[in-house]
C-alpha cells in the first residue's frame, strides 16, 4: 500500500514538473520550431486538463495547476497568432519566390505558404483560421478567459472576430411590412386573371416558382449561372428563354434587359445569392457576391419602361447588412433601406417584411426577407395561416427506413452512414441533439475522437409536433443544421430512422407534391442542394397572389 502511494506521489510530482516546465517555455522566434513547441504546449494543456478533473485534487493544487495550464493555453493561441502573421506574408505562387525576408526567423525559413503549412503539419482549414487571427481578437479572448476562469482557445478569438464583423457591418431597422387582413384570393379566381409574364434572376431550377402558373403567372425569361440548374429549369419551363451565364457579365446582362423589354414583361423576381448574409455560414458581407443586389437594381432601372412589379428575396440578415465595402454607396443606410429608396425613386411603392414558411401551408420554419414593389398601389403581404402544418402531417405516412435502406416509394431512400453514426443517432431521441447523449453515445469522428461540432443544431433530430427546421443545402450531412428524421421509440430503448431526411421527405417539407418534376439525370447532391436554398413555393404562391391591380382575363368567355 505504501509503495503504491509513493509511486502515485512520484507520478504526481513528475506531472507537476512537466506542467510547470512546459508552461514556462518561451514562444520560439524561429518559425521552424513552432511545430514542436505547439506539440509540447498541447500535451501540457491536455495533461493539465486531466489533473484538473481528478476528484482528489486539493483546492490549492487546483489553483496552481489551473494557472500553469492557463499559461499554456495562452501561449498556444499567441503562437498561432504569430504563425498566422507569418503565413500571411508568404506568397502562394507555387513557392517560386526566394527573395522574401523572413521576419520570424533569421534564416528565411519557408519560400511559400504551401511549404510552411505542410512543414507545420496543419490542414489548410487550420492555417486559414490562424491567418484570420488579430492581436485584438487574441488579447480579447485571453482576457475573457481570465475573467470567466476558462482556458482560452482559438474558438474564443474567432467568436470575437465574428461578433465584431457583424456589428461593424450591420444596421438594425424595423421593417414592419403591411399585411392584408383579408383571405388570400383563391387559385380558381386568380386563374381567371390576365396572364402576367416575369423575368426570374438567379433562377436556380425554379423550385420556388412551381405553383405560379396556377395563378396565371408565367416565366418568360430566366437567368442562371450553373449549367445543371439551368438545364433543369429549361426542361421544367420549355417555353421560357433561359440565359446561362454570369448576371454581372455585360453581355449576359444586356441580353436579359433586351429580352425583358422586347417581351414586355411586367415583373422582375430576383433571388440574389444569400450565403454571404446567412448566419448559417461565415456571413462575409464584404464578399463580391454581396454586391449582386446592386446589379439587380441596375437591371430594374434598365427595364423601367415595361416593368410594373418587383419582388426581391433573401435571408433576413440581408436587410440589415451595411457592408463597410459599400459605405460609399450605401452611406448611412443598410441594404433594405437603400433598396427601398432606390425603388421609390423609380416610382414604386415598396413593402418590406420577413415571411416564414410555416405561416403559409408549409411544414418548414424557413424565414425569408421579402421586398415587394409595385407601380399599381401597395403590394401587401398575404394573411398568415390560422394554424401551422406539423412535420407529422406531411411525412408521417411514409414508411420507416434506416440509413442505407431504400423503400419501394420513389425518392424515399436514405444515404448510408458509418456504424458509429448509426449507433449514436439510434440513441438520440426525437427533438434532441446527439451532442447531449450519454458519453458512450456522443458523436465521434472517423478517427474515433470526439466530434468538434459547436452547435446543438448539429446531429439534431427534428420534432414531429413542430414544423421542420430550415432545410439547408448540405442536408445529407448529419452534422448539418437539424437535418435528421424525428424517429420513433423502439422497444429496445433506441430510436428508429437514424438518418437524414430522404429526398421525398424534403420534397414534401418544401411544400411540393410527390410527383414534383425532377429530371432523370439529376444527381442526389443537386436535388438536395436546390431544395435547401429555394424560396418555398407556397410562400411565393401566397405572395404573388397579392399582386395588386390585376385585371380579369380579357379572353374569358
Amino acid at each position: 500500500m505504501l509503495e503504491t502511494q509513493n509511486f502515485q506521489n512520484k507520478t504526481n510530482n513528475n506531472m507537476a514538473l512537466t506542467l510547470l516546465s512546459g508552461s514556462n517555455m518561451a514562444i520560439p522566434t524561429d518559425v521552424r520550431l513552432m511545430k514542436p513547441f505547439l506539440n509540447i504546449q498541447r500535451m501540457v494543456l491536455d495533461m493539465g486538463k486531466a489533473i484538473l478533473q481528478r476528484p482528489d485534487i486539493t483546492p490549492e493544487a487546483y489553483k496552481r495547476v489551473f494557472t500553469e495550464t492557463q499559461k499554456s493555453a495562452e501561449k498556444i493561441l499567441l503562437a498561432e497568432l504569430k504563425m498566422g502573421e507569418y503565413l500571411k506574408k508568404l506568397p502562394t505562387a507555387q513557392g517560386k519566390r526566394t527573395d522574401l525576408k523572413d521576419e520570424l526567423s533569421s534564416t528565411g525559413a519557408y519560400k511559400s505558404k504551401k511549404e510552411a503549412i505542410e512543414a507545420m503539419g496543419m490542414s489548410a482549414h487550420v492555417a486559414f483560421d490562424m491567418q484570420a487571427l488579430t492581436p485584438e481578437a487574441v488579447n480579447e479572448a485571453i482576457q475573457k478567459a481570465k475573467d470567466k476562469h476558462l482556458l482560452v482557445n482559438r474558438k474564443m478569438a474567432k467568436e470575437f472576430l465574428t461578433s465584431k464583423r457583424r456589428a461593424e457591418n450591420t444596421k438594425h431597422t424595423d421593417f414592419e411590412g403591411i399585411y392584408d387582413d383579408s383571405d388570400i384570393p383563391t387559385i380558381a379566381d386568380l386563374s381567371k386573371k390576365e396572364h402576367l409574364y416575369y423575368t426570374q434572376l438567379f433562377a436556380s431550377c425554379g423550385v420556388g416558382e412551381e405553383h405560379l402558373e396556377k395563378i396565371s403567372l408565367y416565366p418568360s425569361i430566366a437567368n442562371e449561372l450553373e449549367v445543371d440548374r439551368c438545364k433543369w429549369y429549361s426542361e421544367r419551363h420549355p417555353t421560357c428563354k433561359v440565359i446561362l451565364g454570369d448576371f454581372t457579365n455585360n453581355d449576359v446582362f444586356n441580353e436579359l434587359v433586351k429580352l425583358h423589354l422586347e417581351k414586355k414583361n411586367t415583373i422582375v423576381l430576383a433571388s440574389p445569392v444569400c450565403r454571404d448574409f446567412s448566419t448559417a455560414g461565415a456571413r462575409n458581407v464584404n464578399s463580391p457576391r454581396a454586391k449582386l443586389f446592386l446589379k439587380v437594381l441596375e437591371f430594374i432601372k434598365a427595364v423601367d419602361k415595361t416593368n410594373q412589379y418587383v419582388a426581391i428575396e433573401n435571408v433576413p440578415q440581408f436587410l440589415y447588412a451595411a457592408p463597410e465595402s459599400l459605405k460609399d454607396i450605401l452611406g448611412n443606410l443598410n441594404i433594405g433601406e437603400y433598396i427601398r429608396k432606390f425603388l421609390e425613386d423609380l416610382g414604386y411603392t415598396v413593402n418590406i417584411s420577413v415571411m416564414v414558411g410555416c405561416d403559409y401551408n408549409t411544414a418548414q420554419n424557413r424565414k425569408r426577407a421579402i421586398i415587394t414593389a409595385s407601380k399599381k398601389g401597395i403590394w401587401k403581404f398575404p394573411k398568415k395561416d390560422d394554424t401551422r402544418l406539423m412535420l407529422w402531417q406531411v411525412i408521417g405516412h411514409l414508411p420507416s427506413i434506416e440509413a442505407g435502406q431504400k423503400s419501394n416509394i420513389k425518392w424515399h431512400y436514405a444515404p448510408a452512414l458509418t456504424p458509429d453514426e448509426k449507433k449514436f443517432l439510434a440513441h438520440t431521441p426525437t427533438g434532441c441533439s446527439a451532442l447531449d447523449n450519454p458519453a458512450q453515445y456522443k458523436p465521434v469522428r472517423v478517427n474515433g475522437k470526439k466530434s468538434g461540432a459547436e452547435f446543438k443544431a448539429s446531429f439534431c433530430r427534428n420534432s414531429w409536433g413542430a414544423p421542420a427546421a430550415t432545410v439547408m443545402q448540405h442536408n445529407a450531412n448529419i452534422g448539418s443544421y437539424t437535418t435528421i428524421h424525428p424517429g420513433r421509440p423502439k422497444s429496445d430503448g433506441t430510436w428508429s430512422d437514424a438518418r437524414v431526411f430522404s429526398i421525398l421527405e424534403l420534397i414534401l417539407i418544401t411544400g411540393l407534391d410527390e410527383n414534383y418534376f425532377i429530371p432523370k439525370w439529376a444527381k442526389d447532391s443537386l436535388i438536395r442542394n436546390v431544395l435547401g436554398d429555394c424560396l418555398l413555393p407556397n410562400v411565393n404562391l401566397a405572395l404573388c397572389s397579392m399582386i395588386p391591380g390585376r385585371k380579369d382575363n380579357p379572353l374569358k368567355i
